[in-house]
C-alpha cells in the first residue's frame, strides 16, 4: 500500500491493477459549530449589505413608495396579477392595513383592513381568489 495525494492505493492482486480509496477526515462537533456560526454571521453581512444597497440593480424595477412603508409583511400575487401586501411592522408598531400593488400601473392603493394588525403572518391565495391571513402577532406591539 503507498499513498498518492492523499488517497491510499492498493493492488488488487489478482488484475495487478491499483484501486484508489479516499481517506475519511472527521470534522471535530466544536469545528463544525464554528463554521456554521461563520458562515451564518457572513450570509447575515452579506444580506444586510444587499439590502442597504440603495442603488438599484441591472434588471431591477424602482417603483413608487408604498403606502406604508413596512416589513415582516405578507405580499399574495392574486389571480388578476397585482400584489396584495397585508399588515408588517412599520419600525414602531404592527400595521393594520392592506396595500394592493398594480405592476402595470407600478402604483400602490390603499384596500380593505385585517381585522387587526399583523406581523411575521402567513398568507395564501385561495381557490375562489380569496386571500386567507392567518397567524403571526395579531395586536400592536412595540419594542
Amino acid at each position: 500500500m503507498k499513498t498518492t495525494h492523499g488517497h491510499e492505493t492498493t493492488m488488487a492482486e489478482e488484475t495487478g491493477s491499483a484501486v484508489i480509496q479516499p481517506r475519511h477526515r472527521t470534522v471535530s462537533p466544536r469545528l463544525a459549530v464554528v463554521l456554521f456560526i461563520a458562515l451564518a454571521l457572513l450570509s447575515s453581512l452579506l444580506a444586510a449589505l444587499a439590502w442597504t444597497s440603495s442603488e438599484a440593480d441591472e434588471g431591477d424595477v424602482v417603483v413608487a413608495a408604498m403606502t406604508t412603508p413596512r416589513n415582516s409583511h405578507s405580499a399574495t400575487l392574486l389571480q388578476n396579477g397585482a400584489v396584495l401586501v397585508v399588515g408588517g411592522w412599520d419600525g414602531v408598531k404592527a400595521v393594520a392595513d392592506a396595500d394592493l400593488y398594480n405592476p402595470r400601473t407600478q402604483t400602490w392603493t390603499p384596500t380593505g383592513a385585517p381585522a387587526g394588525a399583523r406581523v411575521y403572518h402567513a398568507a395564501v391565495r385561495l381557490p375562489d381568489g380569496r386571500v386567507l391571513v392567518t397567524g403571526g402577532w395579531a395586536r400592536p406591539v412595540s419594542w
